[in-house]
């Protein structure tokens, strides 16, 4: 029985329709009956089901796109899909999403499935359910289907994908282009290069982009099963004193100017997987800065004023104007920045870091006249900020700051800027001040 208690697609699944290929079908789930209950969705919705016949091995794309979708990317339907090989066995269902996202908006819902040979599936669509209840809403599904090519792998979820190695030497660096994700394997390369976040021993794969501007060079990279590895960023290949970037969370972000790169797939023998070299999915993507933006932190930023070293301490804290933009870095493992401000009783004080924050920020106001000792504290505690007068640690963006802050007297403030736990050197962030 499906989340109704009814049987699973009783009602649904003998009325699917014959949905042909490359052709946009408009679809209304409004009167559906509500026995089906994708794993994606949030409970029973009213929906409707199709019947493709998928011609042979290759990569199956559905897509389903709703209308009406306002300015903030949502729509009054909130679609999910999904593929089963059975309409009617929930055991059998091979893929479901419920958001596509294009740009900034979430048009419907897609599945990419890959077929090893000619078979017959069904197509689910459905609202998304839940507390909240669904009505159904209008939609138009496309399914299209792709054969993989010599020297390509079908993905699920992704589709054909490029089998591209990377090189097993800086010399033999192979380019990779801009928005294509690549199948790869560090497999039989040698261990000629070390990433300062992992340990030596793991076999790396080379790879040569060229960034045509000032910009962000973003990566992903998703190692198959238990590879464990991490994505150098490199301005020279072998020095590595020029390496931008050496990221193990498989997602990351660089700021470049125009010029060639090295980005490289290294296997971590520290790692938790168990395996130093493996296959891998690999993209990288750039994003040029407009003109008069700056670069910091990975995003393009409207330019800011240069932190003032030192100011590691009270006595050389940074004087602020009441509306101040700072382009701030935490020099050393402990450290702190510190800034100094006017404010009047009365006035409120806005400390945000959201903007280019590639750290994981703290930030304390303390009044006058400031502790005698040095803080210490390596993390917020809103409720309790003694010392200071108030804190804030993710109220931000991400794992940025925010403070707003009632100014109880007029007099001299102090602001503080620490990375959490006071365990990283070398991180940027943007102080925007603002009083009012």
């Amino acid at each position: 029985a499906d989340a109704d208690g009814d049987k699973d697609g009783e009602l649904s699944c003998p009325v699917a329709v014959a949905l042909g290929l490359d052709a946009a079908t408009p679809g209304d789930t409004t009167n559906g009956n509500s026995d089906i209950t994708l794993s994606c969705a949030g409970g029973p919705a009213p929906n409707s089901t199709y019947s493709i016949e998928i011609p042979g091995a290759g990569a199956l794309d559905v897509t389903v796109e709703v209308g009406d979708v306002d300015e903030d990317g949502s729509a009054d339907f909130d679609s999910v899909v999904g593929l089963r090989r059975t309409c009617d066995d929930p055991d059998t269902e091979e893929t479901c999403n419920d958001e596509h996202w294009v740009g900034d908006v979430v048009i419907g819902s897609r599945v990419v499935y890959c077929a090893e040979a000619a078979e017959t599936i069904t197509a689910v669509v459905a609202g998304y359910g839940g507390f909240l209840g669904d009505d159904g809403g209008a939609f138009t599904i496309t399914a299209s289907h792709l054969a993989c090519g010599d020297g390509s792998t079908c993905v699920d979820g992704l589709g054909c994908v490029l089998d591209l190695d990377g090189g097993d030497a800086c010399e033999g660096a192979v380019p990779l282009s801009f928005d294509t994700t690549v199948s790869g394997t560090t497999a039989g390369l040698a261990d000629d290069l070390t990433g300062a976040c992992v340990e030596a021993g793991g076999a790396d794969a080379v790879y040569a982009v060229t960034s045509p501007g000032v910009g962000a060079v973003s990566w992903d990279l998703d190692p198959v099963d238990d590879f464990d590895a991490a994505v150098l960023l490199r301005g020279a290949c072998a020095d590595a004193g020029s390496e931008i970037a050496c990221d193990g969370s498989l997602s990351g972000v660089a700021c470049v100017e125009a010029g060639d790169y090295s980005l490289i797939v290294d296997g971590d023998t520290g790692g938790f997987a168990g395996a130093s070299d493996g296959a891998y999915l690999l993209s990288a993507s750039f994003r040029p800065c407009a003109e008069g933006e700056t670069c910091l932190g990975g995003a393009c930023i409207e330019p800011a004023s240069p932190e003032v070293e030192p100011n590691d301490d009270f006595a050389t804290a940074q004087p602020l104007a009441a509306d101040a933009r700072i382009a701030g870095t935490i020099e050393a493992e402990g450290s702190a920045d510190y800034f100094s401000i006017e404010l009047t009783e009365g006035d409120t004080l806005r400390i945000d870091t959201s903007d280019a924050c590639s750290m994981d920020t703290e930030v304390f106001v303390y009044g006058s006249p400031p502790p005698e000792t040095l803080p210490d504290e390596d993390a917020c505690s809103a409720d309790d900020p003694a010392p200071a007068l108030a804190c804030d640690s993710d109220d931000g963006d991400g794992y940025c700051s925010f403070v707003e802050w009632p100014v109880p007297a007029s007099g001299t403030y102090y602001i503080r800027v620490i990375d959490w736990l006071l365990d990283d050197a070398g991180d940027t962030y943007v102080l925007d001040v603002s009083v009012e």
